[in-house]
């Protein structure tokens, strides 16, 4: 049903003892009495909505339902896509957030989120158990000014990594 589907794009009704060949192949393939199947797109993947055996044995799947079946296909794309879409902000969000917090040559905190953490830090443990330390570079200008400032941003991003390995979860770097 589903490859049958997916190749014409159309909604396939497969009512018990159905007509068309193509119908009648695709319930033996599936093994089932009756059913109805529908693609619906998201972007550019195809999916398939398939219904089969109605549990009524009087009736089977007709017309109607299929109209009713499409509508419902129609309405999975649009909330399926909405996800998709919702998610997509979620993560731009999060990239924003985290691009205004950090530095974008280290990954390193900048000074907003380094004060936002050592004010928390103060608010929930107190000066007593809260250290801070600085840290400069000696010289770094001459690498700069003799091998370059990509070589000093390649020197910058070791540090960096050093560091951040060596805190670890204990703290902020």
């Amino acid at each position: 049903l589903e490859e049958t589907v997916r190749q014409t794009g159309q909604l396939l009704l497969a009512p018990r003892k159905p007509r068309e060949e193509i119908a009648r192949r695709a319930l033996d393939d599936a093994g089932s009495r009756d059913a109805m199947a529908v693609p619906f797109a998201v972007g550019d993947a195809v999916g398939v909505l398939i219904v089969a055996d109605r549990a009524s044995e009087v009736s089977t799947f007709d017309e109607e339902d299929g109209r009713l079946f499409e509508t419902l296909a129609n309405h999975t794309a649009v909330a399926l896509q909405g996800g998709q879409l919702l998610e997509r902000l979620r993560e731009e969000v999060a990239a924003k957030e985290h691009q205004s917090l950090h530095d974008h040559l280290t990954g390193l905190a900048n000074r907003t989120l380094f004060a936002s953490r050592v004010d928390d830090t103060l608010a929930a443990c107190g000066s007593a158990s809260t250290v801070v330390m600085l840290m400069d570079l000696d010289q770094f200008k001459e690498i700069n000014d003799t091998l370059g400032h990509h070589t000093g941003d390649t020197v910058l991003r070791h540090i960096a990594t050093r560091l951040v390995a060596t805190v670890g979860a204990r703290g902020t770097v």
